[in-house]
């Protein structure tokens, strides 16, 4: 087995052989070291740190890529063996005094960062026992600014910029249905966001998705010779995104310090509420087959679980609006018995997969604009949800595929009347579809009805806009 360590909160170690990680590779002055007269390649890249994951953020009036950065770091050795067979292991020390990292947006206007590089007092000693000669005191900002040289957030990896990133979010989420922080949350973990913009506006991802069970497959293609094969598997669940859950103005006060934002606190805010509509929702990549390695002798594929969350309602100080949805043929994940292999652990049972036992995904039909005192005409559990579950699927083998309790959906609207419902919309908005593209999509059935025919991709017809009472 080979073990993986992620660089977020590495203190420093030895990395051994038997651990995989990212790096990124320091590139000497090939002035001094060439490929013709350094042939080895681990001297010629001088070294290599651990790297860090891009997160890509995406909002109205906020936008780029952010990652972590970790402003000193000391990299020493290689992992290579001597001719005796002694390993000569890689160490990696983070900065004594700038340790954790922190998250800023690449290519973002910032402060000034100046630091010494001394060297070590004797090198004859034992590194690995002794602190790295790290600049103990470096300068932020211009030394010559009225505010001093340490001006924006001296002592850390904080460096003073356009854009602030708090990790871990300061409002939570209004309503997220289905969401308990204990289910897979452990502490180590990035919980959310907050991101403040040029203007002041702070936006808050407080709402993680997470993707567990995850396996990486490659295999030869020819298995003349015997089936030759690696698996890596990702069996602790991650973040694979955050969801935006509230957007506060530069005004904005928590009066009553619930650390959530509604009618009792002062200034702008805006609250997305969503529902988790599947806690077991498959995927495969690619859906069936394999995608071919560019030598050609290899396929691969790769596989997992993820949890799935639909937008019911964003709500404001004055206004709410009302998402319905219904189920819809096609999107389905994949079944999760695409995990099975066959005995001896080895090759999968299928190549892909698709039946009842898929989970199904949701289409928009209708947007409802009230008055914020109409909030409660209707509810995500107006309704029963019932028919929104596949009676077919094993469902006690293969629980929570659909959550249809935590969803506003056609159900719940027709449970309260939708009559009465568009007498209190301001405006609607319908989507009108069918499924006339790509006939034939492995994906596309009817589940709910017993029916595995193929149908096509989900097609938009039409956009209608009403107004007051559907008029």
């Amino acid at each position: 087995n080979v073990y993986t360590h992620g660089s977020l909160y590495s203190s420093g170690f030895s990395v051994v052989d038997n651990r995989a990680y990212d790096t990124y590779s320091l590139l000497e002055d090939p002035a001094e070291k060439n490929v013709i007269d350094y042939g080895d390649p681990t001297k010629l890249q001088g070294g290599a740190f651990m790297d860090f994951d891009v997160y890509n953020v995406n909002a109205q009036g906020l936008s780029g890529m952010m990652r972590p950065h970790l402003l000193q770091g000391e990299v020493m050795g290689q992992n290579r063996k001597q001719s005796n067979g002694n390993p000569l292991s890689t160490y990696f020390s983070p900065g004594v005094t700038n340790s954790e990292p922190e998250f800023r947006f690449v290519g973002d206007f910032s402060n000034t960062y100046r630091q010494n590089y001394p060297g070590y007092a004797n090198p004859d000693l034992n590194l690995r026992l002794v602190a790295p000669p790290f600049d103990g005191a470096p300068a932020y900002g211009d030394p010559a600014d009225a505010l001093g040289a340490n001006y924006g957030y001296a002592g850390g990896n904080k460096l003073a910029g356009s854009r602030y990133i708090k990790v871990g979010a300061t409002i939570q989420p209004s309503v997220a249905a289905g969401y308990n922080k204990n289910d897979r949350y452990q502490s180590y973990m990035i919980d959310g966001f907050s991101i403040t913009n040029e203007s002041g506006v702070t936006y808050h991802y407080a709402l993680p998705a997470y993707s567990w069970a995850e396996e990486s497959y490659q295999k030869r293609i020819d298995e003349s010779g015997g089936l030759s094969f690696n698996r890596s598997t990702k069996s602790n669940p991650y973040a694979y995104t955050w969801y935006l859950t509230t957007i506060t103005g530069p005004d904005f006060v928590d009066r009553n310090s619930d650390g959530k934002a509604d009618a009792n606190d002062w200034g702008y805010y805006v609250n997305f509420e969503y529902g988790k509509w599947s806690n077991n929702y498959t995927w495969r990549n690619p859906s069936q087959g394999y995608h071919r390695d560019e030598d050609n002798d290899f396929e691969s594929a790769s596989m997992g679980k993820k949890e799935v969350y639909y937008l019911n309602a964003v709500r404001t100080r004055t206004h709410v609006a009302l998402f319905e949805k219904a189920a819809r043929l096609d999107g389905k994940g994949s079944s999760p018995e695409i995990f099975t292999k066959q005995s001896g652990g080895t090759k999968y049972t299928n190549d892909g997969l698709f039946n009842f036992n898929s989970s199904q995904s949701l289409r928009l039909d209708r947007i409802y604009l009230l008055n914020a005192a109409d909030y409660s005409a209707v509810a995500n559990n107006s309704g029963t949800g019932s028919s929104m579950i596949v009676n077919a699927r094993n469902n006690s083998q293969y629980p929570e595929c659909e959550l249809p309790a935590n969803i506003l959906d056609r159900q719940d609207v027709e449970a309260v009347g939708r009559t009465s419902l568009e007498a209190k919309a301001i405006r609607i908005i319908q989507f009108d579809y069918d499924y006339s593209l790509c006939q034939g999509t492995a994906n596309s059935f009817d589940a709910l009805n017993n029916s595995l025919t193929l149908n096509g991709k989900l097609t938009l017809k039409a956009l209608s806009f009403k107004g007051k009472g559907a008029g």
